[in-house]
């Protein structure tokens, strides 16, 4: 029986025209006789897709044919080149360089697709080393002797510089490229943050493509170069402050951004925002509520409902606050009572007059207890703390992972793709609306079976006043049991957040800036005779550096990164801008506080700027603007400047371990501040 070796021409022509490519090139590769005979036979390949890795010591190639996946790894080796591939053990081709190796195979590989097209062709630099540039050198030199353009539908690089991708992409076709997807990197595998794409833009290949995937923005390329894209996928976690900053500095003081087929709107302005939202803040009471808050909330209570029942549930609440005294001498009796309480625990608690805590504990005990009180008449004690700092730390995790994603992505996406994170999101609601609203519950059960009544001249808190409703008029769609939960929750949350934070926040600053603290003091010691008595919101015309503090504290916090949306119902008119009906709206708070054109120097620590200019105080506006502003704006401002005022009467304050301003999750939707642990010292 004749040999391959020894068969005629024509006869070694018609078997080697029924191989496939692999089975070529396995014939090439083990038996040296045949290469040469056969080195011209080139079946078109079922390769698919083609990946490159380039590290610094070794070259991965990752195939995809129609009913196989291959890895081959080229790495360095001391005597020439070490191969090893899927399902085989490893080979060392001697006195042989690993990159030139893997870019003969290369070449290999990719003519047998002189025809056919790729479905993706990906590769991805790791740094600038000597090898990735001889690799991509002598890669751009076999791709520019190509005699027809590569193939591609789908484009995949991530590199280190425009250069790298500029050795590539001109020797694409353009005209069957569906996607561009483009990541840059720094050498140590960090992303660049100001890539520039003047060349790219440029090339046929840009222009042709229908899609761009990327994990930036690219700001400094003009608008009009995106513009023949029919989707642009931005995989931009860096939704914060700064970014804000930059597209305003860019773009002015109005600008949208589109999300999907819709535009987001973002106004850094102070003039326009109140332009917009307070003088014509009817047009937007309604918020767009993210798919997830909808699906807990079931269109009830004050956070993620619009139209009538957002109405009258806010109606009501702020009602309900002004009757029980919020921003009077009744409430403010609550806020003193209970942080002499939690002053009375560090006091007892203190070793030579010193006292250390984590400041978290601290304020979330006190605002916690605060609100609770107002709401459901309990304030939390030595009995009821363990689980209430339970509830907040759980709640603390997952305002950390929360983020402008799970504000956006549709429920049935979280529920089918993201089930767990759902599943643990819907938990920590159930749990924390039965401890905060079991007290409410309680009552309700008592009321219906004739064991509790309300007595309307002796309303004690918001849960009582809320029953009284339903005692007098009985359940309807706006009053019931579950809109009482749903509002019990919606106020606890935000009442204890926004607070706390601003609380914790401030801490930081005053022990970074212990100057500041001391001001402060000195001021607060001349006006209550030397700490005789406690500070009261009747002295607030009388302190006005305690109040430039309070100010310069709150607008560093500024406690969202992102701000709600508002729907615009109409074509309207913002900032010189037309602005189509459905498009969202917001002021982007955080933004409107780091202007530099109102605030000088923005990122400096410094209470005396609202002493030297007091209408500035008017433009920090953390409770929002408009009619959806925070309800509970007043007693916030309460809590604050009793809280903070008191305190610096009381004690003197020093850090124990590291201080910082650092945002521990500055990528979610709020901002959350560094965990502060710090020494109460008793004057």
């Amino acid at each position: 029986m004749p040999t391959l070796l020894n068969m005629q021409d024509v006869a070694l022509k018609h078997i080697m025209d029924k191989l496939d490519y692999l089975s070529v090139q396995c014939l090439r590769k083990v038996c040296i006789d045949l290469r040469q005979s056969i080195f011209r036979i080139n079946p078109e390949s079922t390769l698919s897709v083609f990946q490159l890795d380039l590290n610094c010591d070794s070259i991965i190639t990752t195939l995809r044919f129609k009913d196989r996946t291959t890895k081959i790894t080229y790495k360095k080796h001391e005597t020439g080149c070490l191969m090893k591939w899927t399902g085989a053990d490893g080979k060392i081709m001697q006195d042989s360089d690993h990159v030139e190796v893997a870019l003969h195979d290369a070449h290999l590989l990719l003519d047998s697709k002189n025809f056919g097209a790729l479905d993706r062709f990906s590769l991805t630099t790791e740094n600038q080393s000597e090898d990735i540039l001889k690799f991509m050198e002598n890669f751009e030199s076999y791709l520019k002797t190509r005699k027809n353009p590569l193939k591609v539908e789908y484009f995949s690089m991530h590199a280190s510089c425009q250069k790298h991708l500029l050795n590539i992409l001109p020797f694409v076709n353009p005209t069957g490229l569906q996607t561009l997807d483009m990541d840059f990197f720094k050498d140590n595998g960090e992303k660049l943050e100001d890539f520039v794409l003047d060349k790219i833009v440029k090339s046929d290949q840009w222009k042709n493509s229908k899609e761009l995937h990327s994990a930036k923005l690219f700001l400094e390329t003009p608008l009009h170069n995106f513009k023949h894209f029919k989707k642009v996928y931005i995989e931009n976690t860096n939704l914060t402050i700064d970014m804000f900053e930059e597209l305003k500095e860019r773009y002015g003081k109005i600008f949208t951004l589109w999300v999907g087929p819709i535009p987001h709107v973002s106004i850094v302005d102070y003039e326009t925002a109140h332009e917009v939202f307070v003088k014509n803040g009817n047009k937007y009471a309604d918020k767009f509520h993210a798919p997830l808050f909808q699906e807990i909330k079931k269109d009830q209570g004050v956070l993620s409902t619009n139209g009538d029942h957002w109405q009258e549930m806010r109606r009501f609440a702020l009602q309900t606050f002004r009757n029980m005294g919020v921003g009077k001498d009744v409430m403010e009796l609550k806020i003193i009572e209970e942080l002499n309480a939690r002053c009375a625990d560090i006091d007892k608690a203190a070793v030579n007059g010193v006292t250390t805590t984590q400041a978290s504990e601290f304020f979330d005990l006190t605002v916690g207890s605060i609100i609770n009180n107002i709401l459901v008449g309990k304030r939390f004690d030595k009995n009821t703390k363990g689980e209430f700092l339970k509830i907040k730390n759980a709640l603390d995790s997952a305002f950390e992972l929360f983020t402008p994603f799970d504000m956006t992505v549709p429920i049935w996406v979280l529920k089918t793709f993201f089930s767990k994170r759902y599943n643990n999101l819907i938990s920590l609601n159930d749990e924390t609306t039965g401890f905060v609203a079991k007290e409410a519950e309680a009552r309700y059960a008592q009321m219906k079976s004739g064991q509790y009544s309300v007595d309307e001249n002796n309303i004690q808190d918001y849960s009582d006043a809320f029953l009284l409703k339903i005692q007098k008029d009985g359940e309807n769609k706006n009053f019931n049991i579950e809109t009482l939960k749903t509002m019990i929750i919606d106020l606890w949350i935000t009442g204890q957040e926004t607070t706390t934070t601003t609380l914790i926040s401030g801490f930081n600053q005053l022990l970074l800036h212990p100057e500041v603290m001391e001001k402060a003091r000195v001021e607060l010691m001349k006006i209550t005779e030397n700490g005789s008595r406690d500070l009261s919101l009747s002295d607030r015309p009388k302190t006005p550096y305690l109040n430039a503090m309070i100010a310069e504290i709150q607008r560093h916090a500024s406690i969202l990164n992102i701000n709600f949306w508002r729907i615009n119902h109409e074509p309207t008119n913002m900032g010189g801008h037309m602005v189509d009906s459905g498009a969202f709206v917001t002021a982007q708070l955080s933004a409107l506080h780091i202007n530099e054109t109102v605030f000088e120097d923005p990122q400096k620590f410094d209470p005396e700027r609202f002493v030297r200019d007091e209408s500035l105080l008017q433009k920090v506006i953390p409770f929002g603007v408009g009619k959806r502003a925070c309800l509970g704006e007043s007693l916030a401002r309460s809590e604050l400047y009793l809280i903070f005022g008191n305190l610096l009467l009381r004690y003197n304050f020093k850090p124990h371990g590291k201080l910082s301003t650092q945002e521990v999750m500055p990528y979610s939707f709020a901002k959350r501040p560094f965990k502060l642990e710090m020494q109460f010292v008793k004057i």
